[in-house]
């Protein structure tokens, strides 16, 4: 048996062969019959992908079931886009599809409705982010064709409705393969000039692939981002492009684009005249209403006597008023007196002076005696406390023959320990003081 360079587990090998199918088929498109399709509780779809000669194991996910145009059915031919998977537990490789349409679509359908549901995902056809269109724009910038039949009825129905209104032609490819790139360069110079209100993208109409270059996601993406408002009219009226979804507005024809961005100025004139009216008329109305005030005011100013008699007579209502409050306050003030005065009448005051008297006399008495008393405690109290001085005065102690001795440094020896051999210290009586040599030490033993 011939020894290979490397012997791989099922599972290695099988986690290659993943690697490379999913690496390399990220985005593929098979055509074939739906057969033996299954459901799963969870909402998940699983059946085969077959032709004449063979099949492929395909799966859709609940949320790609959900959002599917069309009923999955067992023997539709249909065209499915997703990336191939490897399931490793069986070693199976399958079809994960992202979208899928019925044959007979054809392919600009299916690219045309999978960029339109991916842009719509990601919020470019929003009506948020639509910006307006001015009412009366002063200079429009319009990408077409120099030379088709769009620009020319742009051009009449301007001048028919408003010829003040300027028009910047930015002549553009309309078809082909690189009519896109010249829509989006056409875009960017409109977008950087300040005198240009409005830009309107415009052609008549075709095909789907005459309109292709409409429905490309970079011009979308520049159509989305550019700061003026953009105004699209591509094509007739069954007519649908991306470029139409994701401009400001949306116009069936260039006819109607024109209609719309442009004014009728007989229109706008008699709009002038009416709002001049309805001016003049709110001014008239204001005037009246200003005079009518004035007439009332000078009404009152045409007595002024009344005024000044009103004025006279409500001080006098004020001051009557006043005087009144203070009598009755003054009277209240007089009935208290008179009740203090009475209440004062009826006490004996000779009585409660005597009264008040004795016991001041009494009160005084017992004070003295109080003071006399705390005064003898204290006294009392002093000399036990020199009684108790003289008892502990280290005097008393001398006179009983004990010494006070104190080192050569005045400190007082109360331990032999304090003391050395011929240290000489100083022996205190009571009657004088004398000094002694320290000739032998001996301790006490208990």
């Amino acid at each position: 048996m011939e020894k290979t360079e490397k012997i791989y587990k099922v599972s290695e090998i099988t986690l290659e062969l993943k690697n490379l199918i999913e690496q390399k088929y990220l985005n593929i498109w098979i055509q074939g019959e739906i057969s033996g399709i299954t459901f799963a509780s969870s909402g998940h779809a699983y059946f085969q992908l077959k032709d004449e000669k063979s099949q492929i194991s395909c799966v859709l996910f609940r949320p790609i079931v959900q959002s599917l145009p069309l009923k999955i059915e067992n023997g539709n031919e249909i065209i499915a886009i997703g990336r191939l998977g490897v399931y490793e537990p069986r070693g199976s490789y399958q079809l994960i599809i992202k979208q899928l349409y019925p044959v007979g679509m054809g392919e600009l359908q299916i690219r045309f409705e999978e960029l339109k549901k991916k842009l719509k995902e990601e919020g470019l056809f929003d009506l948020k982010y639509k910006k307006k269109l001015p009412f009366c724009p002063k200079k429009i910038g319009v990408i077409t064709s120099a030379t088709g039949a769009a620009l020319q009825d742009i051009l009449s129905i301007s001048q028919r409705r408003s010829p003040q209104i300027k028009i910047l032609i930015a002549p553009s490819l309309v078809q082909g393969k690189h009519a896109s790139s010249s829509l989006i360069q056409a875009i960017a110079e409109l977008e950087k000039r300040e005198d240009i209100d409005l830009i309107v993208i415009t052609r008549g109409g075709g095909s789907m692939e005459d309109l292709w270059c409409f429905n490309d996601e970079n011009l979308a993406r520049k159509i989305f981002q550019c700061k003026k408002p953009i105004l699209s009219a591509v094509g007739h009226q069954s007519d649908f492009t991306i470029c139409d979804l994701v401009a400001d507005f949306r116009a069936a024809t260039p006819s109607e684009a024109a209609e719309t961005v442009f004014p009728d100025r007989q229109d706008l004139l008699l709009k002038i005249q009416n709002f001049q009216k309805q001016f003049i008329q709110s001014i008239r109305n204001q005037l009246q209403l200003k005079k009518y005030h004035i007439k009332k005011i000078f009404a009152q100013l045409k007595n002024p006597i009344f005024i000044i008699q009103n004025s006279i007579q409500k001080i006098d209502e004020l001051q009557a008023r006043l005087e009144l409050v203070l009598q009755n306050q003054i009277a209240l003030k007089k009935n208290h007196l008179n009740q203090l005065c009475q209440n004062l009448k009826q006490i004996p005051l000779t009585s409660k002076i005597a009264s008040d008297k004795k016991q001041l006399l009494e009160t005084t008495n017992r004070m003295k005696e109080n003071i006399l008393f705390l005064f003898q405690s204290k006294q009392n109290q002093l000399l036990q406390f020199n009684q108790e001085l003289k008892l502990y005065n280290p005097h008393n102690f001398l006179k009983q023959g004990y010494a006070r001795i104190v080192d050569s440094q005045g400190v007082v020896v109360r331990s032999i320990s304090q003391v050395n051999l011929k240290e000489i210290l100083s022996l205190e009586l009571e009657d004088g003081s004398m000094e002694a040599e320290v000739q032998k030490k001996s301790l006490k033993l208990n």
